[in-house]
């Protein structure tokens, strides 16, 4: 007669802990290079006005993506990015943006823009603009003239042209 105990261990060792059926490895998923062209021409599709077509187009991007090894949520990031209005390199902003501050007639605004880009002005130019700055060269009123500010809308017009000269020149090289 045979035991609970003894029942219990035979049984124990008939059943494996294993599946009798093993799946087969598969190697790592491999990465295909997405083809943009394909993206785009599916994302095009999906405005169609037969059903058939969209749910075909929407089913075929997926498979797309996931061959990439990515899915809609990727695919959002880079339209985000992509609509999102472009940002110029600081340096760019800096050299297109040649203009004084407005208005024309604010002479401390365009005497501070051309003490910034004295580099294009002549040494008596540069103390000129120097001079309007600290405050010498006024008449006993304090008030600028108009010949200082005629002089000052003539030296930006320099150093603009001067500017751009130099921009031309290293788009050239």
């Amino acid at each position: 007669m045979k035991t609970e105990h003894s029942d219990a261990r035979s049984f124990d060792q008939g059943c494996r802990t294993e599946p009798t059926h093993k799946k087969p490895r598969r190697s790592p998923a491999k990465r295909v290079e997405i083809d943009a062209s394909k993206v785009g021409k599916l994302l095009r599709l999906l405005g169609s006005d037969k059903p058939g077509e969209v749910a075909a187009a929407a089913a075929a991007l997926s498979r797309t993506l996931q061959a990439a090894g990515l899915d809609l949520h990727d695919l959002a990031v880079v339209a985000e990015r992509g609509l999102q209005p472009e940002q110029q390199p600081l340096q760019q902003r800096q050299r297109g943006s040649c203009g004084p501050p407005l208005p024309p007639d604010d002479w401390s605004a365009m005497a501070w823009w051309l003490h910034f880009h004295k580099i294009h002005l002549r040494k008596d130019q540069a103390e000129f603009v120097a001079g309007l700055l600290l405050g010498v060269g006024f008449e006993d009123d304090g008030r600028i003239r108009e010949w200082q500010l005629q002089d000052l809308r003539t030296m930006i017009g320099l150093v603009r042209a001067a500017i751009r000269s130099t921009s031309v020149s290293e788009v050239q090289r």
